[in-house]
């Protein structure tokens, strides 16, 4: 079993398999920052 459902290869990773990676790390980061941010606007 070299690919899982989506066809990535784990092996051989290219950058059309680590773009929705960094994606969702990217997007959880900035909202993690602007909640942090909000929070200690309201407060």
């Amino acid at each position: 079993m070299a690919k899982d459902w989506k066809g990535f290869d784990p092996k051989n990773p290219t950058a059309s398999d680590l773009i929705p990676f960094a994606g969702v790390i990217y997007f959880s980061y900035t909202f993690g920052l602007f909640f942090h941010f909000l929070e200690s606007f309201l407060r």
